[in-house]
């Protein structure tokens, strides 16, 4: 093997090839990515580079320094258009052609959209550009800002937006504590009380039914399912994502809610699939898996690699994701899905920490920590015990 082309220059992409690297691998590596910056990481859009601690730089991948002695070909600016399976070719927007003996899709995902009317002030949070945009917005004249979507991005920004002085006010379709089914009712109720006690005021199980602004900018008039109206001067549409999987059609790949791939992140005939645009079977499950958690772009990119290499090893993580609003750092290890009993086993949601478990049939399957870091990694190791080999 001579040749790989990794389409995505995110985490993910960045991952397989420093997996490469460690592995050995000697031939050429070329990475394609998008946007123009060269890769970063995009957790901190919503909340240091959101907030001006951070600026663009700071952001920049620390995989992209180990990566460095492989020395891979990164095209910045570039969208990849097609896939020939069959040929073995990539095919860019700029008109050249990339041929490989193995391709690497990583293009994550694009923010999904309302309809919605051309303003400026009507803004969605996935690349650095959109984030330096939103701050722009925010940090002058203390804005009234309306986030559509209760999930982690929109009430990271929320948080975010507070601490620039905005007046926030989130509205999410699903009825009850956002973020109830990430992390649990006991979780879910004490961040939304976090955002009240910060001023942000949260409209659950109602939705936008429509927007109306000028293509010039100014204040953002929306109505909501219900009838009531909010006028707002910036708003941020976070109503979740799909995969960016549009340049595959036609390619034979098959493509339901993202890459299709077994359980070792192979879709045949030597493409593989990392991170958000993935869809694997995760054996230790049982089930097939689409995660847009950041560790998992990095863990699935050097698992990726391992198995181009020829390693043959089914990719069974226990899942991470975190999420820090305000004071408060909230970590789940494992899924928190079909549960029916959980338990609190340290602290108290009353108080300032507390770790929580939950279970399926009587096997813990998930723990989540409010503020506890240090217990959290014991609950890892025996949640990655239980998961077996």
């Amino acid at each position: 093997m001579q040749s790989i082309v990794i389409v995505g220059a995110g985490a993910a992409g960045y991952a397989v090839a420093e997996g490469l690297h460690s592995a050995g691998f000697k031939g050429a590596v070329t990475l394609v990515g998008e946007e123009r910056d060269e890769p970063y990481d995009r957790p901190p859009l919503s909340k240091e580079v959101l907030s001006g601690a951070w600026n663009r730089e700071r952001a920049a991948l620390i995989g992209a320094k180990r990566a460095a002695p492989l020395n891979p070909r990164v095209l910045t600016g570039v969208r990849a258009t097609s896939l020939d399976v069959e040929g073995h070719r990539v095919e860019l927007g700029n008109g050249e052609s990339l041929d490989y003996d193995a391709v690497v899709v990583a293009t994550g995902v694009t923010p999904r959209r309302l309809e919605q009317p051309d303003s400026p002030n009507i803004r969605v949070l996935r690349t650095m550009e959109d984030s330096l945009a939103l701050r722009a917005l925010l940090v002058d004249n203390e804005p009234r800002l309306l986030v559509v979507g209760g999930g982690f991005l929109g009430l990271e920004v929320a948080a975010t937006a507070r601490g620039l002085g905005a007046t926030v006010t989130v509205v999410e379709p699903i009825p009850g504590p956002p973020l109830a089914s990430r992390i649990g009712t006991e979780a879910a109720t004490k961040l939304q009380a976090a955002h009240a006690d910060h001023g942000v005021e949260i409209h659950t199980g109602l939705g936008v039914a429509s927007l109306d602004a000028t293509a010039g900018g100014g204040p953002v008039h929306a109505t909501l399912s219900d009838g009531t109206t909010v006028d707002a001067d910036v708003v941020l549409i976070a109503v979740g994502s799909i995969p960016n999987t549009q340049w595959l059609e036609g390619s034979g790949l098959e493509v339901a809610n993202g890459v299709v791939c077994d359980e070792f992140c192979s879709a045949g005939n030597d493409v593989w699939a990392a991170g958000d645009v993935a869809s694997w079977l995760h054996a230790g499950y049982d089930r097939r898996l689409r995660l847009e958690h950041r560790t998992n772009a990095q863990e699935q990119g050097l698992a990726v690699a391992r198995n181009i290499i020829g390693s043959a090893v089914p990719f069974t993580p226990v899942p991470y994701f975190w999420t820090n609003q305000y004071d408060v750092r909230i970590q789940v290890h494992g899924q928190i899905v079909d549960i029916d009993n959980n338990k609190i086993i340290e602290g108290d949601p009353s108080e300032a920490s507390f770790v929580q478990t939950f279970s399926v049939s009587g096997q813990v399957t998930a723990a989540l920590g409010w503020n506890a870091a240090r217990l959290m990694a014991e609950q890892r190791r025996q949640l990655i015990e239980a998961m077996g080999p």
